[in-house]
């Protein structure tokens, strides 16, 4: 997948080939499946999603959490994506190792707490952990939002939106390309692009019609106001 000065849109939590073709005939650049992440509603098993990834022209990303190198490979395999996305809190040393198998792109999802909730965050720390990550082989962030929950921590997919001032800062300084997911929807797409100034945007939620069926008039309408946005 080339990556050029475009702003990108990605399209996750796809669950069903019908909304993967939905996905791609509105012209978005990525669509995200997660598999097998068992706090998310919309996570499929390995053989339910293989057949998402036999589509042709959208790039098709697999959202795995914290894997065995074992397991990272029979999915890669199986569903022959085109990258895979690192949800979880994979430590640089163990992303390297996946990077260094070949297989597949990496990308990784780092996380910020939701608007409101980010005045202990340290933007050096999360630049400081971008840049490991760079060293180890991803090659793109997501930067979403964690949302912390009696049983435990929800890594993206929560439909909140992370402070975005704070989101700008990352991205400016940022040593790789960044996509900004956390509560986005065609109700605020284009401000977001405004304030924080991504590489590209992802969202789940905001594009659904219930949870895991995609809305396509909802899907149309992010990809066109992403393709509209000068600025």
């Amino acid at each position: 997948m080339e990556i050029t000065t475009d702003t990108k849109v990605k399209i996750c939590g796809v669950t069903n080939p019908e909304d993967a073709a939905l996905v791609a005939e509105a012209g978005a650049d990525y669509l995200g499946v997660v598999v097998k992440v068992g706090y998310s509603p919309r996570s499929l098993r390995a053989e339910e999603a293989a057949a998402i990834f036999q589509l042709e022209g959208v790039g098709k990303v697999a959202l795995l959490m914290e894997p065995s190198e074992e397991e990272f490979s029979r999915i890669v395999g199986l569903l022959r994506a085109d990258a895979v996305q690192l949800v979880g809190q994979e430590k640089p040393r163990e992303v390297e190792r996946l990077a260094q198998r070949g297989e597949a792109i990496i990308w990784k999802s780092v996380h910020l707490p939701p608007a409101g909730e980010g005045d202990s965050v340290s933007v050096s720390d999360i630049l400081q952990r971008i840049e490991a990550y760079r060293e180890a082989g991803v090659e793109i962030i997501v930067l979403d939002t964690i949302h912390k929950q009696p049983g435990g921590a929800k890594y993206g997919g929560t439909g909140l939106r992370s402070d975005w001032q704070l989101a700008r800062r990352v991205v400016e300084d940022s040593p790789l390309p960044v996509l900004l997911a956390g509560g986005l929807g065609p109700e605020n797409v284009v401000e977001a692009l405004r304030q924080v100034r991504p590489f590209g945007v992802d969202m789940a939620s905001g594009v659904e019609s219930s949870v895991g069926r995609k809305d396509g008039a909802k899907v149309k309408a992010v990809v066109g106001a992403v393709r509209r946005f000068r600025g």
